[in-house]
């Protein structure tokens, strides 16, 4: 049987350009557009932090404008400092755009930061330091690339 649902997606989808399955995955982004996976490192501006995990790092790109999301946890924050540091899907251009989202799981505190070159740096909304062992930040972020 026919759901709203499946209208939606016959009415948003190209013909030809993606499946059902591919838009209610969560896959679909726009008519060009699939989000696309990407392994960034975490470490911070001074000191070392010690262990850090990835739940969903994923982007995508239209011409030189990159959009995307990341989620990750700091385990262990050890003698991290100053800023958190991450590397973007692809390198930007300088001070290409913006970082900006919220720590979820200890102070709640927003966060933000600027995409530059080949790092994205992040602190909390008064400029102090945002990690510490057990912190999640749940991230969306827009740039120029290079």
């Amino acid at each position: 049987a026919q759901t709203v649902m499946d209208d939606v997606a016959q009415l948003i989808t190209p013909v030809g350009a993606y499946s059902y399955s591919s838009f209610v995955s969560g896959n679909y982004v726009d008519s060009g557009s699939i989000l696309t996976t990407w392994s960034p490192t975490i470490s911070a501006v001074t000191g070392t932090i010690t262990a850090s995990s990835v739940t969903r790092a994923k982007y995508w790109q239209r011409g030189k404008w990159v959009t995307g999301v990341l989620d990750f946890i700091i385990t262990t924050n050890g003698t991290g400092a100053a800023a958190v540091q991450i590397t973007p899907p692809v390198t930007s251009a300088t001070r290409g755009g913006a970082v900006s989202g919220r720590e979820v799981a200890v102070g709640g505190k927003l966060v933000g930061g600027q995409v530059d070159g080949s790092q994205m740096v992040l602190v909390n909304y008064d400029n102090t330091y945002p990690a510490a062992d057990g912190t999640r930040f749940v991230l969306s972020f827009q740039y120029e690339a290079a």
